[in-house]
């Protein structure tokens, strides 16, 4: 069974439009194409040190690796996204435990390790925020978010450089006022960033401080929440967050738990039908088809089809009829069966209306039939 709680802990944290089938995809992918990292455990220890009691997050399955090529000389590291997977680069220096005599190895790792575990995020707006809480020294945390894109501090160099070419060719030349003007950029650039990030930080803020009210670890929420939700939070009284929480959040937990619980059940639950099978399993093909439970019988003549779907209300005859056609019509998942195997359809629901009309090749398990399995 995939537990919720332990991924969120590894960093595998589900991005705000990714799906539970696309989540679980990117766990298995994650975790066969994890690489040694060639950074010691003793050298991230120090930075768990600092995301656990922040964030609760400890991302082990992150690659990170030493070496100065493509970083900037005042760049210590960097957080590279191929494709989803994400991989951290730290500077050959940093083996020492610190770099340019300022910045420590453990608080950089916290910083990219935060990066990491929102590697399905693309949302810049508060991330740096986020990933500078992690630093000891409150100037860099106030200062550090300045730059929201990396590109913006490329900028920001070039337009001091310009300033400076500018100021040496003024002592030779006469300079027009309107060309002078230009000095004023990298000031009028810092200027803009501080007021974007003085609004953004209100912002932050005003969310964590309801969270806080509703919540001993606030900063746990924030680094799962999307920009939208972050911006939304602020604006909303407490109550309104609560049910906001009940109503987006909860379900999508409540289904993927409902799936891992009915696929556990299903050897002690055939142990009262006609076939007893094993543990059962599921699959999906690409980002099409999603079956949530197969399982093969012990004597390999039977195989079950199963789907689980949590709802709030019992759900009508009309509806359960209509989702067993649906999970026929889906067909037999592309893996090795027998192939004269019966097929046995089973839904799994919170509770089922009575007098339902089902063929012999249907069972409805109800959420108590799965609890009793399971006890």
């Amino acid at each position: 069974m995939l537990d919720l709680k332990e991924l969120n802990r590894e960093g595998l944290i589900p991005g705000p439009d990714e799906g539970r089938e696309a989540f679980f995809l990117r766990v298995e992918r994650f975790r066969k194409m994890r690489e040694s990292s060639s950074i010691p455990l003793k050298d991230w220890e120090g930075a768990f040190a600092i995301t656990v009691p922040v964030y609760d997050i400890r991302p082990l399955f992150v690659s990170a690796y030493y070496e100065d090529k493509n970083l900037p000389f005042w760049q210590a590291a960097a957080t590279w996204i191929e494709g989803d997977y994400p991989s951290i680069q730290l500077k050959t220096a940093l083996k020492k435990g610190h770099f340019l005599g300022i910045y420590k190895r453990e608080e950089i790792l916290a910083h990219e390790a935060v990066h990491a575990a929102r590697a399905a995020f693309s949302e810049p707006k508060f991330e740096e925020i986020l990933a500078y809480r992690t630093s000891k020294n409150p100037l860099r945390r106030f200062l550090g978010p300045l730059f929201q894109y990396s590109y913006e501090s490329y900028v920001f160099i070039f337009l001091l450089v310009l300033t400076l070419a500018l100021d040496m060719v003024h002592v030779f030349y006469d300079l027009p006022s309107s060309i002078l003007f230009l000095k004023f950029l990298p000031f009028l650039a810092l200027l803009a960033g501080l007021l974007r990030l003085t609004k953004n930080k209100r912002t932050f803020f005003k969310c964590r401080q309801k969270l806080a009210n509703l919540t001993p670890h606030p900063d746990h929420i924030m680094l799962r929440l999307s920009d939208k939700e972050i911006s939304l939070f602020a604006k909303m009284p407490e109550n309104s967050i609560r049910e906001y929480i009940d109503k987006e959040c909860l379900p999508a937990i409540f289904s993927i738990t409902w799936e891992e619980l009915c696929r556990l059940a299903i050897p002690r639950l055939s142990e009262h039908w006609e076939t007893i099978y094993g543990q059962a399993g599921r699959y999906w093909e690409g980002q099409n088809k999603e079956w949530d439970v197969l399982s093969e019988s012990i004597d390999g003549m039977h195989f079950l089809i199963g789907e689980a779907k949590w709802t709030e209300k019992k759900p009508s005859a009309n509806w359960i009829y209509k989702t067993i056609q649906e999970l026929k019509s889906k067909g037999i998942p592309p893996i090795k069966r027998h192939p004269r195997a019966k097929l046995q359809y089973v839904l799994f629901i919170p509770e089922k209306p009575k007098h339902l009309e089902l063929p012999p090749d249907v069972k409805i398990i109800e959420a108590k039939d799965v609890i009793e399995a399971l006890i």
